[in-house]
């Protein structure tokens, strides 16, 4: 039930025939009713059961959103550390190829590799001839 409260206030500042009111309810625009009275009664409106429970519910369903929204950053840190993880162990690796590459052994066995690879394409080219 909205129970309703009558008061009486003063215009602190008037603009074009409209008189703005400051309340502890927001700000209250209300055009006069006969030019020159500055005096005005209004009527403002408390917040009843009905308005409470919304806003009980508002509220509720805020946290709820929040309580997800901070399950999805928690999951999504966990997942970014295993991006870092996996980030890292692929630095490591691409580091050790290079490092092969880069070594005597590697280098002395080039020969050796480019005849097993003309070799391979010799052997798959007769496979397919018969």
């Amino acid at each position: 039930m909205i129970k309703k409260v009558d008061f009486t206030t003063n215009s602190n500042y008037q603009d074009q025939s409209v008189l703005y009111f400051k309340t502890n309810s927001p700000e209250l625009i209300i055009t006069p009713v006969e030019k020159g009275e500055y005096q005005v009664n209004m009527q403002v409106y408390e917040i009843d059961s009905i308005i409470a429970d919304k806003i009980n519910s508002l509220h509720n369903n805020y946290q709820n959103q929040k309580n997800k929204l901070d399950s999805v950053e928690k999951d999504f840190k966990k997942l970014h550390s295993k991006y870092q993880d996996q980030k890292d162990k692929i630095n490591i690796l691409e580091k050790n190829l290079k490092s092969l590459h880069n070594s005597f052994s590697w280098k002395i066995t080039k020969p050796v590799r480019f005849i097993g690879k003309i070799l391979r394409k010799i052997l798959k080219h007769k496979k397919r001839e018969v």
